[in-house]
């Protein structure tokens, strides 16, 4: 989406390792939905694993968190040196 929430939600989305729950339009959030909606085994399994998916995928652990920004912003700052 065009705002931050959206932005960040969808950050958030991919982090707890659910990349095919993120919409880059109105029609495939509209698609997702319908298909999420259609699939009560797979709307289960977001419900008893979420917490899990997003713990093991980094999520929650600050610690990494903080290591991969401070490598991006050191490799921010290589590049932007000439």
């Amino acid at each position: 989406g065009d705002r931050f929430s959206s932005r960040y939600g969808a950050s958030l989305v991919m982090a707890a390792g659910c990349p095919e729950l993120v919409a880059h339009t109105a029609g495939e959030y509209v698609d997702i939905a319908v298909r999420l909606a259609q699939s009560p085994g797979q709307l289960d399994h977001y419900r008893r694993n979420l917490r899990a998916m997003a713990k093991q995928n980094g999520l929650s652990d600050a610690r990494s968190f903080a290591r991969k920004l401070e490598a991006a912003y050191i490799e921010m700052l290589q590049r932007a040196q000439p």
